[in-house]
């Protein structure tokens, strides 16, 4: 998994954003008893969490910093 990541953020473009670290995420997603729980982003530029749980990535939920 290490490898596909590394090989799809070194094809990353300048205006890498929240939805395409997803994208990473949902593609590297672990299913059966290792399944992935929880996925999540964080934006420096909104000081917000973008997050899926268990890998259900067409419901994306945020959490917003005070």
């Amino acid at each position: 998994m290490y490898e596909t990541v590394k090989a799809q953020l070194e094809k990353a473009q300048i205006n890498f954003n929240v939805h395409d670290a997803l994208t990473i995420l949902e593609s590297v997603k672990q299913e059966g008893v290792w399944a992935t729980r929880v996925s999540f982003a964080y934006s420096v530029f909104e000081n917000k969490i973008y997050y899926v749980l268990n890998s259900n990535f067409n419901h994306i939920l945020a959490y917003q910093f005070p």
